[in-house]
């Protein structure tokens, strides 16, 4: 009886350590999304600190518009907009300004 409670003692201690190896050998998203890019091949050695992966929330999505010079005074920051796009030609989009 002895000796098969340390044979299970001795299995579970060995589950422990493959818990934790696998936990270090899995990748978690800071932010939920969409995967855009993949940086690595499945396999491949990703240095601390790299980029894996590239992903957007497809949700919040951000453009840039170009605005003629004698219309900056008409803008300001959190001003809501309406925008449309040439691929969608049919939709319009509510929009904030974020950056000047």
């Amino acid at each position: 009886m002895r000796n098969a409670q340390a044979q299970l003692d001795v299995a579970q201690a060995a589950v422990k350590i493959l818990d934790v190896q696998i936990s270090k050998l899995s990748l978690t998203a800071p932010v939920s999304g969409t995967v855009l890019a993949r940086a690595i091949e499945p396999g491949e050695f990703v240095s601390p600190g790299a980029s894996a992966f590239v992903i957007a929330d497809l949700n919040r999505l951000t453009i840039t518009v170009y605005v003629p010079e004698d219309r900056y005074g008409q803008i300001k920051l959190e001003q809501k907009a309406t925008v449309s796009v040439d691929s969608f030609a049919d939709q319009t989009f509510s929009a904030a300004v974020t950056h000047i």
